[in-house]
């Protein structure tokens, strides 16, 4: 699957929310590859001139084509489920950019957000 830089890092963002904390050898090594197959090494950041300032944004230039990750059943799993626990938090937000959009559409995720729990209301028993 191609994704550009703010795709590889939207994801590095989500995969930790969707990823198990434990588990066998295997799943974690999967967990691991797909970190390290999506993050940007820093010969890619050189090249895309990467840089960190000080207010907390990231720049780059936009230059590169589309890095194709091969990305397996878990961990589309791992994916989807990051993307759907982070879509309520970036709404509150507002953080939502067409990165974002193009991320959900490119993993086939629904953007439906969960209903608001109804407030449920104090009852005072009369003694």
């Amino acid at each position: 699957m191609e994704l550009t830089i703010l795709e590889r890092l939207l994801l590095l963002q989500v995969i930790p929310l969707g990823a198990p904390q434990k588990g066998g050898l295997m799943k974690m090594r999967i967990v691991d590859d797909l970190n390290d197959d999506i993050g940007i090494p820093e010969k890619e950041m050189q090249l895309i001139n990467f840089k960190f300032h000080e207010n907390g944004n990231i720049t780059w230039d936009d230059g590169l084509t589309p890095k194709d990750v091969e990305i397996g059943p878990f961990g589309m799993e791992i994916i989807c489920k990051g993307l759907s626990l982070a879509l309520p938090e970036w709404d509150a937000q507002e953080e939502f950019t067409m990165g974002h959009i193009s991320l959900y559409k490119k993993f086939n995720v629904d953007m439906t957000l969960p209903e608001p729990e109804p407030e449920q209301e104090n009852e005072e028993k009369i003694k």
